[in-house]
Order: structure tokens, then sequence, then C-alpha cells
């Protein structure tokens, strides 16, 4: 704007010259021309041979977590370079780096940052935008240098270990285990045989020696694998921000998956959000980052009901395993289609995101009942409990 006003004075002075003819206001305007061409010169030259380079010591972080990096600015002129504005532009919540330096000839300047991972999601760092002036004020040019690099910010988590034993929710090696009525590769002991038992449960060398039928009894696979279903249906979310049933689904999600990995489990995810993920199980630290890389992103926005995911999803959820289910559903539709799967050789355990806390209200509500008559284990988190305490109680039973 200063070179805009000073543009329209040169041509007041200079039209009051051609008019009057005075060799005053002719002098005048010389200067005034001379300033804004030396003006717009100097922003212009001034950004020419920079460098910006911008370094993180790493793409990936946790929420709660600070990346540290380092902003380069390199002179590879010969001329010096003053009052450069550097601007890293960027998307990180909480996170603003911007600095004036001046170069010397071949000069480098350099700074550390931290960024603050406040939220999780995905976000893009740079390219760094730099702005020149020249000493009067008159004039601004700017550039923009570098790429644009993406820095991964994955869902917090609490420990939830406690959770894999029996005692308290999922059921984990080395415990007591629990009888099942179809085949696993755990023979607990022999009983009678019964007419509808199939002929493959039959253990022939007690048969021999007893001189009667005789089948196995088995155990749950220690070794099954945990599927972890999180509902991010839009329609069944309440709260906002950090305090909404979407977040909390999330961090139980990514804990619990921290947790049954590192117990050396086989995990699987299903995510119904934007996007949609399913990740078949797995073991290993590759599958712990994919799972936290799609938790980082997903968003609560999808139009699935969880009956109609439990129904898609009952294909790939094999028999002997342990299904997680994360929702703050009240819908009834969903219970019936968990209690199918129950029959069908699979394992629920449900963690209940009660809605009606996250919307400032505890209103009774019949999905705990309906959980618990079909036999269901079932966790139920409010808003503002601390969910590892919470997760590692015992789990709600039937009375």
């Amino acid at each position: 704007m200063r070179g805009v006003a000073l543009l329209f004075l040169l041509l007041l002075v200079s039209g009051i010259a051609v008019v009057n003819g005075s060799e005053l206001f002719f002098r005048l305007a010389y200067v005034l021309a001379a300033v804004l061409v030396v003006s717009y010169l100097w922003s212009w030259a001034n950004l020419i041979g920079v460098e910006v380079i911008p370094t993180r010591e790493t793409e990936q972080a946790q929420v709660g977590q600070q990346v540290k990096g380092m902003i380069t600015v390199i002179n590879h002129s010969r001329l010096p370079k003053l009052w450069l504005e550097i601007r890293e532009n960027t998307d990180m919540p909480d996170y603003y780096a911007s600095a004036v330096v001046s170069l010397p000839p071949k000069g480098t300047h350099c700074w550390s940052v931290k960024i603050p991972c406040q939220r999780r999601g995905q976000f893009t760092m740079g390219p760094v935008t730099v702005i020149s002036g020249d000493p009067f004020g008159l004039f601004s040019c700017q550039r923009t240098l570098g790429e644009t690099h993406t820095l991964v910010v994955h869902p917090a988590t609490v420990n939830l270990s406690s959770l894999l034993q029996p005692s308290v929710g999922l059921h984990a090696a080395g415990r007591p285990q629990q009888r099942v009525h179809y085949i696993t590769p755990n023979v607990s002991g022999v009983r009678d045989y019964f007419f509808e038992d199939s002929l493959n449960r039959i253990h022939w060398p007690t048969t021999a020696r007893l001189g009667r039928l005789m089948a196995k009894e088995f155990d749950m696979d220690p070794g099954s694998d945990i599927w972890i279903l999180l509902d991010m249906d839009e329609a069944v979310q309440a709260g906002t921000g950090d305090e909404s049933t979407e977040e909390y689904g999330v961090l139980i999600a990514a804990s619990l998956a921290k947790a049954s990995l590192e117990a050396q489990r086989p995990v699987g995810l299903v995510v119904s959000g934007v996007p949609y993920y399913q990740f078949s199980p797995n073991r290993g630290r590759g599958q712990l980052l994919e799972v936290m890389d799609a938790l980082a992103v997903v968003r609560a926005q999808g139009q699935m009901p969880l009956s109609y995911v439990l129904t898609s999803e009952r294909n790939d959820v094999g028999r002997n395993c342990t299904l997680v289910v994360i929702t703050s559903s009240v819908a009834e539709s969903w219970v019936s289609n968990l209690r199918v799967l129950a029959r069908g050789g699979v394992r629920p355990v449900v963690i209940w995101l009660d809605p009606s806390s996250f919307v400032g209200s505890r209103e009774s509500l019949p999905v705990i009942d309906n959980l618990a008559s079909g036999d269901i284990p079932v966790h139920s988190v409010l808003q503002g409990q601390v969910i590892a305490q919470v997760l590692n109680w015992p789990r709600l039973r039937r009375t």
C-alpha cells in the first residue's frame, strides 16, 4: 500500500512539474521515481540465491509428544540478505514457525523448532514462504521454497494390558481356560460321548481303554485372534472434541491393539468410519503401525449402522476368535447380530461408550441389560472416567 501511495504521489508531482515547469517539482519527481525503482529491485533481489531446508527428527509421532526439528536458511549469493521473514506453512494446530533473519554473503542461519502434537491426524508441513521487503517498507516480495511433507500423529494410548486377563475382560495365554463346544487345538480332557457329537471328537485311546465312546473337551485357543471393531457411525456419536465418543473409541482401540500385539496376540481391525478400514489379524510391529496409521486419520463420518457392519464382516471374523466391539450405539439390532456370532463360535466382548454421559445426562439405557441377558461381557465407559482404570476392572456381569 505504501508503494501504491508513493506511485500516486509521483504521478501527482510529475503532473505539477509538467504544468508549472518547476525545476523543484521535476527533481522531486526524479527522487520519488528512484526510490520506487530501488525499493522494488531491493525487495526482489533480496530473494535471489536463498534456500530454506526444514528438517524433522521423525515423520511419525503420538499425541502428547513434541517433534523436534530445525529450519536452515542458506544464502548462496555474494550479496547480503537483510530482513528476510521465514514462515513454515502447516495445518498443524498450535504450531507457528516464523523468524526474521539477516544473512551475510554465503552465510547460513538455522534455529530449532518444537512441534506440539496435540491432535491425532495427518498434517502437512511446508512448503516454506520467504518474504522480503525494502528498507522503506514500500514493497514486499515473496517466494515459496521446498516441498510439502506429512507428519502423522498417532492417537494416544493407555495401559490396557490387564484387560487381556480373563478376570477382567479378554482371554490370555497361561490363564484358566474357558470350555467351548467347538473344536480348538487345545484338548482339556475327555467326557462321555453324546449322540450329537461329531466323530472327530472321539478320543480313541480312552475309548479303547474304557470300552465305551469318549469325546474330547476343548479350551479356547490362547493364541486365538483378537478382532477390534470400532463403530464410527456418525449417527451414534456424542460429545465434542477430546470429550467425545469418537476420541474415546479411538483411544481405546489404539490402546487395546497395542497391548494385544505386545502380548504376541494376532490382532485384526475393522473401523467403520471415513475411510473404512479392515485389517486381517497379524502380529508384529508392522501390524501395529498399520493400525495406528489408520486410527490417526479415521473420522466418525461413517454411514453404516453397527448391525450392518457385524453382518458384512462375519465371514472374515472366524471361529475361535475374540471380537471386541467398541460402540456408543443404543440400537437393539446389533445386539442380536452379536449373539448370532457368539453362537457361531466367536467370543464377543463389548466396550460400550455410554452416549448419555457425553451429552450431560445419565439416562438409563437398555443396551447393558440386553447384552447381559445374552451372556455377552460388557464394559461401560462414561465421559470423564479414567479409561485405564475402568477397563482394567472386572467387566459387568448379569445379576
